[in-house]
């Protein structure tokens, strides 16, 4: 049991609290990771944010951010004073920045819609964070898609002999060919196009399939997933 894995069990213990970060004068919600999940914001009290995440399964939709907040109840000292107001309907609103962070594997067009309509921003840029600022009003819907695709990844290594090194990649996923009797693959296209050889073939499982330069297949999964698979 080497020391790195207890740092890497440690380090997965603690991505919870980095799913978002919340600016303590209650400006600006940031979503980093795509986590089902709920959160109260203590910066701007009687704000919450409901996440329901279908990433990576979803080839379209990565998530729905629901906006929650309550109306002011009573008075509140200074130091707990909320930011958000009383709406001409009688709903809770609040004027804040909603961002959303792009992740840096995308490499298709991101989009976003509020209450099912374009949000209006800027083309998403990987990389960067997707900011919504306007009044919210209590129950507004965010939907976001940064669809994952096939790319390459090469090997960071000073060594020459390993410049010819690549990972196969879905969004953030490495992935795996398992039930393989070689080590050895020759793609039917270029190993830096993975699309032109390598296909999802599930639309709820992250499924798929490889075709070698002979006409074979070859199953792929993430590598996560890999339990018992010779891969």
């Amino acid at each position: 049991f080497p020391c790195c894995w207890g740092t890497l069990s440690e380090s997965f213990s603690k991505l919870s609290d980095s799913i978002y970060f919340g600016a303590p004068d209650g400006s600006a919600f940031y979503v980093n990771l795509f986590v089902s999940s709920v959160a109260k914001w203590a910066g701007n009290p009687g704000v919450t944010i409901e996440q329901a995440a279908y990433f990576p399964s979803d080839p379209k939709l990565t998530g729905t951010i629901t906006v929650r907040i309550k109306k002011p109840v009573g008075r509140a000292g200074p130091q707990q004073a909320p930011r958000n107001v009383t709406g001409e309907a009688g709903t809770a609103t609040s004027n804040f920045s909603l961002r959303i962070r792009v992740p840096s594997w995308l490499k298709t067009q991101g989009s976003a819609q509020v209450n099912g309509k374009p949000a209006g921003v800027p083309p998403v840029v990987a990389g960067t964070y997707l900011d919504l600022t306007r009044e919210w009003a209590d129950g507004d819907v965010v939907d976001f898609a940064f669809p994952p695709s096939l790319w390459t990844a090469p090997l960071n290594d000073k060594h020459a002999w390993h410049n010819a090194t690549v990972a196969f990649m879905y969004g953030p996923l490495v992935l795996a060919g398992v039930g393989v009797a070689s080590d050895l693959f020759v793609p039917n296209g270029k190993a830096t196009a993975p699309d032109s050889f390598i296909v999802r073939n599930s639309s709820s499982d992250l499924q798929f399939e490889a075709t070698s330069a002979t006409g074979g297949k070859m199953r792929l999964i993430p590598l996560r997933e890999v339990m018992d698979e010779s891969y």
